[in-house]
């Protein structure tokens, strides 16, 4: 939402020291004018940020800012994952927000590299980092993709556990060894995506389901998968391929001649297969319908616009910055796993043209 980003943009400038405490906020004119949106869109987000805490009202004179103590108490925050998903950088800036609202300081470390390698050795150095730091507790998004990628984990884990801080894990499990250490889990519902974007393309009509993913793929697109052929049976026939590979999506049609939609394991795949069906002599959805995941930017970019299963990420910055608060009170709380269901947005890429009558 559009406020949403407004109040994240403010958080983060608090955090920067762009804005000191007791400055005024600029007026309502001003940041609707820098942010493209109305002054009703932002006086709801300033107004958000004063029910919060963050700001204070003077009347006849806007919004100011309080002074909290943000060195008192702070949260590490690691994660690998804006090399491949813009979420996120998305997540990041929602969890600024959150941390602010509870008074507490926000150490981000981003190890996140286009060498799946190299994340891993960055990972556990900046683990290290937080430690010397003085957080008292930690959001970790797990490593993937990498040879070493449990390996990395355990030490990263160790490392915290070591100091004696406070662990939730976002987006997926750090370790598939059902045996190994447990940790608060805070993530997008994958399965119920999978699931309800395969139950919706049937209502529409659609009746040879695939998944189409890339060669590599981590935790978060196995649910998906998992979610879709649990709702469409057929969909277990599974598509592999770089979306961008002209010669290997010609051959995936030819072998399988009566597919009919295809659900990607998410947007920027998506939008690599429409232009490679274009330029195929396809198109979608007279021939194809096709569906992502995230609902980042792209998707609304799309020609056709892409349908998607858009990530709540105010709502899952929320609930990871919630989880380790409470982690961080109690202990020994029994460990949860916290899923975030998100809402499908229809678009014009899953609009059959022609579904059969009843």
């Amino acid at each position: 939402m559009k406020f949403e980003m407004i109040r994240e943009t403010i958080a983060q400038r608090i955090y920067e020291g762009v804005y000191a405490a007791d400055d005024a906020i600029p007026s309502e004119r001003t940041l609707a004018t820098e942010f493209g949106v109305s002054r009703t869109t932002v006086r709801q987000a300033l107004q958000d940020m004063a029910d919060n805490g963050i700001l204070y009202p003077v009347r006849g004179s806007g919004y100011y800012i309080r002074h909290p103590d943000l060195s008192a108490k702070r949260i590490g925050v690691l994660v690998s994952g804006n090399s491949y998903s813009e979420i996120f950088a998305e997540i990041m800036n929602s969890m600024r927000y959150e941390t602010l609202t509870r008074e507490l300081g926000f150490e981000l470390r981003d190890a996140s590299s286009e060498d799946a390698e190299d994340c891993g050795p960055r990972a556990l150095e900046m683990a290290m980092e937080l430690v010397r730091s003085g957080v008292c507790g930690v959001i970790f998004q797990p490593i993937e993709f990498s040879s070493e990628s449990e390996r990395f984990n355990r030490l990263i884990l160790d490392c915290f556990e070591k100091a004696h801080l406070p662990v939730v894990l976002l987006d997926c499990a750090a370790t598939l060894d059902p045996d190994g250490p447990d940790y608060d889990l805070v993530s997008f519902d994958n399965f119920r995506a999978g699931y309800l974007i395969g139950e919706r393309l049937a209502k529409r009509g659609a009746r040879q389901i695939r998944f189409l993913a890339k060669p590599a793929y981590g935790q978060s697109i196995f649910e998906r998968i998992r979610g879709l052929r649990t709702s469409r049976p057929e969909a277990a026939s599974l598509w592999i391929a770089d979306p961008t590979d002209r010669r290997k999506i010609a051959q995936l049609i030819k072998k399988d001649p009566t597919a009919d939609a295809i659900v990607c394991q998410n947007d920027l795949v998506a939008a690599d297969l429409i232009k490679t069906l274009n330029e195929l002599g396809y198109s979608v959805p007279q021939d194809y319908c096709i569906t992502g995941f995230d609902d980042v930017r792209i998707a609304a970019q799309c020609k056709p616009p892409l349908t998607s299963v858009r990530q709540p990420i105010a709502e899952l910055a929320r609930c990871a910055v919630e989880a380790l608060c409470e982690r961080m009170a109690d202990p020994e709380r029994c460990v949860r796993i916290i899923l975030v269901a998100g809402p499908i947005i229809e678009r014009e890429s899953s609009r059959i043209p022609n579904p059969p009558k009843k």
